[in-house]
């Protein structure tokens, strides 16, 4: 959404006019990041409420949210940052709304393939386990592992959420 909203608003020329009213890049591009940051931040907690709450009544596991509250809360930070960092350096590449969405859409399968997010890594050829490696979604994946799984804290997820982060400030820069 965040992609396409962006490249409508460059087509219809409310980019145009906001920049004419001296409005400076920087603002623009914080006055998208924050919002779909927040919203990001807000179907992550979603998320892991259905998986507390409502998976159980549906005769599930309940998701354990591990010992290290401020691990799950910068690994749910930092991929919130780099998917919507993301978002806009697609809105910023493509020209229009459905080129947006087919790029996005294909790689986020591709990510998501290669990062073990639908195939897990340890099951891949070993040629594959080391590109999964250099996903996104990869150090997504493993920053949630260590804290749900493993029981890891900030210095266990710290390697994933600064890759995470420098992916983030790639795609803005």
């Amino acid at each position: 959404p965040l992609s396409t909203t962006w490249v409508q608003e460059r087509q219809q020329g409310t980019y145009a006019r906001l920049r004419s009213m001296g409005l400076g890049s920087r603002a623009l591009l914080l006055g998208k990041l924050l919002p779909y940051l927040g919203i990001n931040l807000l179907q992550v907690i979603l998320m892991l409420a259905v998986g507390v709450f409502v998976v159980p009544w549906f005769g599930g596991d309940r998701l354990t949210l591990g010992h290290a509250p401020a691990a799950l809360c910068l690994m749910a930070l930092v991929v919130s940052f780099a998917s919507v960092s993301y978002a806009l350096l697609v809105a910023n590449l493509v020209s229009t709304s459905e080129q947006a969405t087919i790029f996005t859409g294909i790689t986020n399968l591709l990510m998501a393939a290669v990062g073990g997010i639908m195939v897990p890594s340890f099951v891949m050829p070993p040629f594959m386990q080391t590109v999964s490696h250099y996903s996104p979604m990869a150090w997504g994946l493993q920053g949630f592992l260590d804290v749900f799984l493993r029981q890891g804290g900030l210095k266990a997820v710290m390697p994933d959420a600064a890759a995470l982060t420098g992916f983030g400030l790639v795609c803005l820069a």
